[in-house]
Parts: structure tokens; sequence; C-alpha cells
């Protein structure tokens, strides 16, 4: 195809797109498909862990936008429930990076906890967009701080210095997968003071045989992948300390890590610049920029949009 016939097809897609209202979309599809694909969701759907179907399991932020969605339109709160879960579950395990933020691609396990450990800037956008659209739904602070983390990261680590957005980060460093990313009690033990670490590896489900096992052997490795077994509020709660100033011990903690963290071998940076995956991105930082009436999440999109002109 032609460049202008490119830009042509575009123009056409945009102005049909611009003239059809979200509702004028939903009453042209067949009687019942989205209340099928709902209860196809459903019958798939992890009730323990969240997510659908078994191991491994990938994000989908687009499948949960859809149920948030269909919630508003429906009103049935099993549907918000999936959407929900799912999204708290993933914000909790392994997959997000707890130390350094972002998601990595996909869970090799059910419980959201073994990743595999590349970061994709696709993913970081859809799935800002969807925690930016929990949240609106359901004003869950949970899901704005997430949010807001994955654009400081994208931010730190995926944006070129004229404001585009970088392609991924590799899952590997020194050849092995995730091993910029696993820590051993013994690391943390001797980055952090005693009070500290207990405290980090209480929270953050470390183990000293390793909270994963190796998947071709079976054998413990001694690393670690920090994850939330509860909420920080729960814990909070459980243990009588104020929320607050319990998140700023764990700022504060997650900040030690983070240094020590950046002085090893990081993974290889994949430094294409897509126009459709920048796209995503720009759509992304405009949502939160509105969503949380934050100026500088406005302004990467404008930036972008600038560059890519």
């Amino acid at each position: 195809m032609e460049a202008g016939q490119i830009v042509e097809s575009s123009i056409y897609i945009f102005n049909v797109l611009q003239s059809k209202s979200e509702q004028d979309f939903y009453s042209e599809l067949s009687p019942g498909i989205l209340e099928k694909a709902v209860d196809i969701f459903a019958s798939n759907f992890d009730n323990k862990y969240g997510g659908f179907r078994q191991k491994p399991k990938f994000p989908s932020p687009h499948q949960l936008c859809f149920l948030l969605r269909m919630y508003r339109k429906a009103g049935d709160v099993s549907i918000l429930e999936m959407a929900i879960k799912t999204l708290k579950s993933m914000g909790r395990g392994g997959i997000w990076d707890h130390i350094g933020y972002g998601f990595h691609r996909y869970s090799t396990d059910e419980k959201w906890l073994l990743p595999h450990f590349e970061k994709m800037l696709y993913d970081q956008a859809w799935l800002t967009i969807a925690y930016c659209e929990a949240y609106q739904l359901i004003k869950d602070e949970e899901f704005k701080r997430i949010a807001e983390n994955i654009l400081t990261y994208v931010q730190e680590k995926l944006t070129s210095p004229t404001g585009a957005f970088y392609s991924a980060e590799d899952a590997d460093s020194d050849g092995v997968e995730g091993k910029f990313y696993v820590w051993k009690t013994d690391e943390i033990n001797g980055i952090l003071d005693e009070k500290d670490a207990a405290l980090f590896i209480d929270i953050y489900g470390i183990e000293e045989g390793g909270n994963f096992h190796d998947e071709a052997s079976g054998e413990q490795t001694r690393e670690n992948i920090p994850h939330l077994k509860i909420s920080i509020e729960e814990y909070a709660i459980a243990h009588g300390i104020q929320v607050e100033l319990l998140r700023e011990k764990l700022e504060k903690i997650r900040i030690l890590l983070w240094e020590k963290r950046k002085l090893r071998v990081r993974p290889l940076l994949d430094d294409k610049i897509l126009a459709d995956w920048n796209g995503m991105m720009i759509a992304a930082c405009a949502k939160a920029g509105a969503a949380f009436h934050e100026p500088r999440f406005s302004e990467m999109a404008e930036k972008v949009n600038f560059y890519l002109k």
C-alpha cells in the first residue's frame, strides 16, 4: 500500500469513528453477542487468583476494559468483580515490579507470581488505561497508584530524549532470565537494617529457600520475587500500623533496594520507536492526565504527539 493510500485510509477510519458514539457501536452488534462474551469470560474466570483460564496468564487489559464497560452498561456486579479481582491480583503479584515499577509480559503460573520478565511498551499503555478506567469507576486509590507508577516507569526507562517511547526491556541479564529482578534473603539483610529487612521480608513474601521453584528441575532457587499476599492496607490493619506511616516506610525501603538493584547488569533496552505502540501510550498518558488531573501525564502525551508529526 502506498503512503498516500495509508493516509487516506487512516483519515476515513478516523472520520467514521468520530461520527459514532459508543452506544452506536453497541447497537450495531448482533443481539446478545456482548452478553455471550461476558458468559465466556465468566466460565473461564479464576475465582481464586483472578484472570482467565489457568497458566500461563496474560494481563489482557483490553478484556478487562470490556468488562468494566459492560458493568456500566448492565449493572451486574459479578462482571465488575471479575475485572477488579484480576486487576488487584496482578498489581499485588510478581508480574508487577514492586521495586522499579512496570508490568512484566505475562505470568507463567496461575498466581501471577512468576513472570516472563520482559517489559513491553504496549502492556504498560493498555494496563494504564485499564487501571485508570477502574479508578474512574470505583475510585479505588490502589488503582490510581498503579497507573501513576506505570507511567513513572515509562517516563524513566522507556522514554527517549525526544519524548518518544521505546519498545521494551528484555527479560535477561548476563544471559539469565529475571536475574536483574530477583532477591535472596541475605542480599536484603545486607542492604536494610534488621527491622526494615524483617518488615520487607514479611510483607513481600520473601523466603529463605526462595518463593518459587525452577520450572525445569522443580528445585528451590533461594531466589525471591517480591509480591503481596494481602494489600498494604490489610497488612497495616492486621498489625496495628497507620497505613500512611507504613507506606512511607515501605517507600524508603523500596528506594534503598532500587538504588542497590541499579548496580546490577540491566536487561537490554529495545530502543525501536514504533508509531502504533507510541499511539497506545499517548492515549494512556492522555487518559491518566484527565482521570487524575495530572498535567505531567498530559504533557508526556503532547510531547510525543509533536515528535511523531
